[in-house]
C-alpha cells in the first residue's frame, strides 16, 4: 500500500517561470533487508522532496508522514533543506549582472533551476538576506563523475571580486 501511495514526481510547476518545477518528490531508494533474526522483513524508503516554497516543501513532507502512518511505517524526517523563491528584482542579482556585463560584454543569463540551493539556508538562519547563486560549470554533480569546466573557474572568481569590491564600495 504505502509504495504506491507515496508521492513520486512533480507535485507543482512554478506560476512565476514557464516550464520550471516548483515541488516534486522522489522515491529516491527502496532497501528490503531481510533479516534473519525477524519474521518480517524490514523496508527502508527514501523520499527526496524539493521545493522553492517552504511551506509547499512542507505539504509534501506532511502528506508523506502522513501515509506512513496509516500504513503502520515507521516515520523519520531530518530537517529539510529550505526553499529558496528568488527574487527577480533583487539588489544583488542586478549588481551581478552589472558586473558580469562589465567583465564579459555580455548579457548574463538567468537561469532557475529545481534543486536544493544553500541560498535557502542562508535566508532562512539570516532573515531574508538578499543572495544569488552563480558558479563554474559543474557537469555529473553529486556523482562519482562530477567536474568542473576548468575554464570558467577562473572568470567565476574574477566575478565575485568585483562584485565584493563594488559591495565595499
Amino acid at each position: 500500500c504505502l509504495l504506491t501511495s507515496l508521492p513520486h514526481g512533480v507535485m507543482r510547476m512554478s506560476t512565476d517561470k514557464e516550464g520550471l518545477v516548483e515541488t516534486s518528490s522522489n522515491m529516491a531508494t527502496v532497501d528490503l533487508d531481510l533479516m534473519q533474526d525477524s519474521k518480517s522483513p524490514h523496508a527502508e524508503i527514501v523520499c527526496t522532496t524539493r521545493s522553492s516554497l517552504s511551506h509547499a516543501l512542507e505539504d509534501v513532507r506532511g502528506a508523506i508522514a502522513s501515509l506512513c502512518k496509516v500504513c503502520g511505517a515507521q516515520v523519520e524526517q531530518p530537517e529539510s533543506y529550505p526553499g529558496w523563491h528568488p527574487n527577480p528584482d533583487s539588489k544583488i542579482l542586478q549588481l551581478t549582472k552589472e558586473c558580469y556585463k562589465e567583465l564579459t560584454g555580455k548579457e548574463a543569463e538567468e537561469v532557475a533551476i529545481h534543486a536544493g540551493l544553500e541560498c535557502g539556508i542562508i535566508n532562512e538562519r539570516c532573515n531574508g538576506v538578499d543572495t544569488v547563486s552563480f558558479g563554474p560549470t559543474i557537469r555529473g554533480a553529486h556523482s562519482p563523475d562530477e567536474r568542473v569546466q576548468i575554464s570558467t573557474v577562473k572568470p567565476f572568481y574574477d566575478l565575485v571580486l568585483r562584485i565584493l569590491a563594488r559591495l565595499a564600495g
